[in-house]
């Protein structure tokens, strides 16, 4: 079998996407921040996208099953974070190769499994299959370096759960900076949702901020296009003058269903909880607990989980309406003031609409409205009436875009959003 000839760029990005810290400082009472992680030697790299390269063009009895593969020095540290993977450990290491991925691939089926690739002996080697846990997108200590082969020589580079670029057909394929990991206008956009969520923290982060939206509305939208029937989300300018107009344009005005208060609610909560977790958890690796919990920490236990349901009923609940024709209306605080709101059409010239910039070196690029549908149109001229605001666009067909107005470029720029494999996952 021919060995494959990877780009030149292909190991530097590798490198620069997977350099340490792989394990984020997590502060913890009386002990200083920890960071983990050394460097993963060339060679090795070679060795693993070699063998996923060709399990990629590989089938198991007919079949071809996803792969995924997650890399450490040893095991032992995934179940040392402080929400732990579920490791299962082989009785000894299987060489790393194409056959045996192969082979593998189908016992990772169902949950968010992953064959472990540990790094630090001499050559890369399974030593078992661990179950990812759910996001929690309050923490953000695992930034282990992952691979998913998506396809015949299709393989796609994560950090942690965030995805960095894709590999296929021999190219380098740019995951641009999509509206939920651009640090450009759409940060700021999400900044000033949470801080309009969080008035009432003394000097919150804006970093903290904008990690703790994006998960929540990136989740929201990944829903509503699960759902396979399209629809849009459009948000309003903070203190928006036409809010009221629009508001009476939705056929089905609602009692406002508060996603920005579940947000809030479930976030502090969890942390709430979390800080009990670390009270009583003992040292690692299985962090079991030292003492049984209080009453009260049971209840803040107990509010926290409902907290959790309530907002994750919440999100569910707005998908569905996307289904109905026309937009769901929410203000700049993610209160949902109705659905099936109907936006003004085009009546005069379109707006100017660009592509997201990918790099300083491109020019702009128009992006042509009559190219799309109505639904496209609608948030095109919504979100340049007012700066501000943002329409989320989802197409039955799969492809999702927010618009929003950028000061920047005095244009309407069209961002495309990541939803399922490259979902955003900034936690």
């Amino acid at each position: 079998m021919a060995e494959p000839v990877y780009p030149t760029e292909l190991m530097q990005r590798l490198t620069e996407a997977w350099e340490p810290p792989h394990r984020r400082p997590f502060w913890e009472e009386g002990k200083p921040p920890q960071a983990g992680g050394h460097s993963i030697q060339p060679s090795k790299l070679k060795t693993v996208l070699d063998a996923a390269f060709f399990a990629s063009l590989s089938t198991e009895e007919g079949h071809r099953h996803a792969l995924a593969l997650v890399l450490v020095e040893n095991h032992s540290q995934l179940t040392e974070l402080r929400i732990p993977w579920r490791v299962h450990a082989l009785s000894s290491p299987v060489a790393l190769d194409a056959d045996r991925l192969t082979k593998l691939a189908p016992a990772l089926q169902g949950g968010n499994c992953f064959l472990i690739v540990q790094t630090a002996d001499k050559e890369p080697a399974i030593v078992g299959i661990g179950d990812a846990p759910d996001a929690i997108w309050f923490l953000g200590e695992d930034q282990y370096p992952r691979v998913r082969v998506v396809g015949p020589g299709d393989m796609v580079f994560y950090r942690g759960d965030s995805a960095a670029f894709r590999y296929r057909a021999g190219v380098i394929n740019e995951i641009r900076p999509d509206f939920f990991t651009s640090n450009d206008e759409p940060a700021d956009a999400m900044i000033g949702i949470g801080q309009r969520l969080f008035a009432h923290w003394t000097s919150p982060d804006p970093q903290r901020l904008r990690d703790i939206v994006i998960p929540f509305l990136s989740d929201l939208i990944e829903q509503v296009a699960e759902l396979g029937h399209g629809g849009m989300i459009a948000i309003l300018a903070p203190d928006d003058p036409e809010s009221e107009v629009l508001h009476q344009a939705c056929a089905y005005p609602i009692v406002p269903l508060d996603l920005g208060a579940s947000l809030v609610g479930a976030h502090e909560s969890a942390l709430v909880a979390d800080m009990n977790d670390m009270r009583i958890m003992g040292p690692g690796p299985n962090h079991a607990p030292i003492r049984a919990r209080t009453s009260q920490e049971l209840d803040e236990e107990a509010e926290s989980q409902k907290a959790k349901d309530t907002a994750g009923s919440h999100r569910r609940t707005v998908a569905g309406l996307t289904a109905v024709d026309g937009a769901v209306l929410l203000t700049h605080d993610l209160k949902v003031l109705g659905f099936g709101c109907k936006l003004p059409g085009l009546t005069g010239p379109a707006p100017l609409v660009i592509h997201a910039p990918s790099d300083s070196s491109r020019g702009l690029e128009p992006y042509d409205l009559t190219k799309r549908g109505t639904r496209h149109t609608s948030a095109a001229l919504f979100a340049n009436k007012k700066q501000g605001r943002m329409a989320f666009t989802v197409s039955a067909d799969g492809p999702v875009a927010c618009f929003l107005r950028s000061q920047r470029f005095g244009a309407v720029i069209h961002w495309p959003v990541r939803v399922g494999v490259f979902a955003a996952r900034l936690w």
